[in-house]
């Protein structure tokens, strides 16, 4: 995939932009952190990591329009016995975060294989708590189908196409007003 400096946004004034209110966002995440920027065959994957070095992983994925920040709101809790690995998903659907995606995500087993390598990077052993909402959820239940021994315990929260399939009247009643008015809903969110 060819990129540009600025990929994967449409210029060099909207990345600056992005990324400025992704960090006035992020410096309002209520627990001492570290991030990473993990190298896959996908592209780079942001990572806000959480909680004690020792304690039992769990990998949190956000929905489609969301990013690692969605989790502010539940991290304090979620990492006071787990190690928490807050994710920016590579998907562009909106809110990239600070992953940066080289190699589209085509099929199940490119998330599932994206995710391996993920977790492998990241020193994960087996044993792993992945918890996903809404599009986090779908990615969630790929992972448990292509490798279940990885895992300890999954939590799926209003997963998507997951339980039932999602037809096509749903995209166009859910994301169409959305689009027209995506770039105020991102600031109010970032906010």
């Amino acid at each position: 995939m060819k990129t540009s400096e600025y990929h994967p946004f449409r210029s060099a004034r909207a990345k600056v932009e992005y990324l400025a209110l992704y960090d006035e966002a992020a410096d309002s995440w209520p627990v001492t952190s570290e991030c990473r920027m993990v190298d896959t065959s996908y592209g780079q994957t942001f990572v806000r990591i959480s909680g004690p070095v020792n304690a039992p992983p769990l990998v949190l994925l956000p929905g489609s329009v969301h990013c690692s920040l969605m989790w502010r709101p539940n991290i304090e809790s979620l990492s006071q016995c787990h190690r928490a690995y807050a994710v920016d998903t590579l998907i562009n659907t909106g809110c990239v975060g600070r992953s940066v995606y080289t190699r589209s995500i085509k099929s199940p087993d490119g998330a599932a294989d994206w995710l391996d390598e993920l977790f492998s990077a990241l020193e994960l052993e087996d044993s792993i708590n992945l918890a996903g909402m809404s599009y986090g959820g779908w990615l969630t239940s790929q992972y448990a189908l292509h490798s279940p021994d990885r895992l300890n315990r999954i939590v799926l929260l209003a997963p998507a196409a997951t339980v039932v399939p999602v037809r096509l009247g749903f995209y166009i009643r859910a994301l169409l007003p959305g689009l027209v008015h995506l770039r105020s809903v991102h600031r109010r969110f970032l906010h």
